[in-house]
Order: structure tokens, then sequence, then C-alpha cells
């Protein structure tokens, strides 16, 4: 797939120098449909490992708890962090957890 956008993006190049504005525009809007093509293939669901506890030591706070495969994250939630009297979401990690275990062969 990664192919087709590179082959996509020469003939937008071409289209670019020799083609008139309705060409560009086309050309544009292919290279944005195939991008997203890609994209839409990458995403995979978020599947958690039971085996794995990221957080079995309860960590605190909690605010905005998110899960994933690899990690479980806690993100700052609203609350009154520089002291001007307004909540502020600073979208930035308070902690975050993981679960590691031995490798034995």
């Amino acid at each position: 797939m990664f192919g087709i956008i590179i082959l996509i993006f020469f003939i937008r190049c071409i289209c670019w120098f020799f083609g008139s504005p309705a060409t560009r525009f086309l050309s544009r809007l292919l290279l944005l449909l195939a991008y997203g093509a890609v994209q839409a293939q990458q995403l995979k669901p978020i599947e958690l490992d039971d085996s794995y506890e990221h957080d079995k030591y309860n960590t605190q706070p909690k605010d905005i708890v998110r899960e994933f495969r690899a990690y479980t994250v806690s993100f700052d939630g609203k609350d009154d962090d520089n002291e001007d009297g307004k909540a502020d979401y600073w979208r930035v990690p308070e902690w975050v957890s993981y679960d590691t275990d031995s490798y034995l062969k």
C-alpha cells in the first residue's frame, strides 16, 4: 500500500507541473484518499492482555485513566494546578504504570 502512495505522489508531481488546476485538485484528492486508506488499515483495536496487571499497586491520583495493552496512564484532570483560581486541563500524564514479566527459558 505504501508503494501506491509513492506512485500517486509522483503522478501528483507530474500533474502539478504540467496539468491544469482541475488536474491538480484531482491529484490532491487522490493522494488524500490513498493516505486515508493506509491510515485506516494501520489502526487496530486495543486488546488488553489479562495476564498483565499494569496498575497492581493502585497508583493515585486517578483522574483520567486510559488502559492500553502495554501500559496504564492517568492524565491530569480538571483541577487548579497553577493556583490561579481556574480549573485547567494540562493534558499531561501524572503517572504511567506497566507490568513486566521475566522471561525464563
